[in-house]
């Protein structure tokens, strides 16, 4: 999607930070250094969930791997 520009900045929100809890989901919005029509202007992460009680229970139930294999598998 990246032909030839660089990515110069990227600025992070957090994104229904009151509906996950499995998670942090991040909009990422990109600045390239030159124009780059194909490119995303945003992209949306979704780091672990920032309580370590919280993450040590998701894993300990193989909630992460599931979620990794639907995006592997499915979506």
């Amino acid at each position: 999607m990246i032909d030839g520009a660089t990515v110069v900045e990227a600025s992070v929100a957090a994104i229904g930070a009151d509906q996950a809890f499995a998670g942090q989901p991040l909009r990422v919005s990109l600045r390239y250094d030159s124009d780059e029509p194909d490119a995303p202007a945003t992209l949306v992460a979704k780091l672990p969930a920032t309580a370590l009680p919280m993450r040590r229970a998701l894993s300990g139930l193989g909630w992460y791997e599931t979620e990794i294999r639907f995006y592997e598998e499915i979506a």
